[in-house]
């Protein structure tokens, strides 16, 4: 059982609440597929074993991190969910910390600096119609005990105090579930000028790898179905791939 005590949330209909799991999307999934389920969920893990990352990557979720799913049933959401979720909690830490360079990466990444704080990824099971959304933030985990591959931070070690997992899940919540009919109305439209401004990559050169085809150019922002536009000569849009960002 987690030590998180989450009140009751509009919109969520059960709380299964864990000391430790291989991964709370694992976890969803085989909730959504074991009970008869139609509501919304969530899934809460103080530790995941073997956190999700996106394409395969391992999520290192120690002790002090805030690691959970958030499975909903039968939306009609588009391809560009983890963009939507990213801003969701990119507007959740900025109302609640004093942090000048909070900023959000194309497609599923949280940064305070250039160092991750945040990742996100998503899954659709078509046949049982549930959209399931695997969150990992640095809360007061402590980087510094992660052998990982990748720079990362936790919000506690930048603000040099310990802060509330319970009280940014709240709020990342209730704004979620707060604007989801305009993101199910509209995509991403009522929300690109604030995603933009926002994102780390706009308006610098990148190069994005796709199915083993290499792009290069300045970064336009994205679209409002969640395509990163990428000018080289001509305006390409990418829906998927890993970014390196050179200046």
């Amino acid at each position: 059982m987690s030590n998180l005590l989450i009140k009751n949330i509009p919109f969520v209909h059960s709380i299964y609440s864990y000391s430790e799991v291989g991964s709370t999307m694992d976890m969803a999934e085989e909730i959504i597929k074991e009970k008869d389920l139609k509501n919304n969920f969530l899934v809460v893990a103080e530790t995941q074993t073997k956190g999700r990352g996106r394409k395969g990557n391992v999520w290192t979720s120690n002790y002090g991190g805030l690691w959970f799913t958030l499975a909903l049933y039968n939306y009609s959401l588009a391809p560009s969910l983890m963009l939507y979720t990213g801003l969701m909690m990119l507007r959740t830490l900025k109302s609640l910390f004093l942090l000048d360079d909070l900023s959000i990466k194309w497609p599923n990444d949280i940064l305070i600096g250039t160092s991750k704080c945040c990742g996100i990824i998503a899954n659709y099971n078509a046949l049982l119609k549930y959209h399931s959304i695997g969150i990992g933030l640095n809360t007061n985990n402590k980087i510094s005990e992660i052998n990982n591959n990748y720079k990362a931070i936790s919000l506690s070690e930048m603000i040099g105090m310990t802060v509330s997992s319970q009280l940014i899940l709240e709020q990342f919540l209730e704004r979620f579930f707060g604007n989801i009919d305009m993101y199910q109305k509209d995509n991403l439209e009522p929300f690109l000028n604030e995603f933009n401004a926002n994102h780390i990559l706009d308006n610098k050169y990148v190069e994005v790898i796709n199915n083993n085809n290499k792009y290069m150019g300045k970064c336009r922002g994205i679209n409002s179905d969640g395509g990163l536009l990428i000018e080289n000569n001509k305006l390409l849009t990418l829906y998927s791939g890993t970014i390196t960002l050179f200046s």
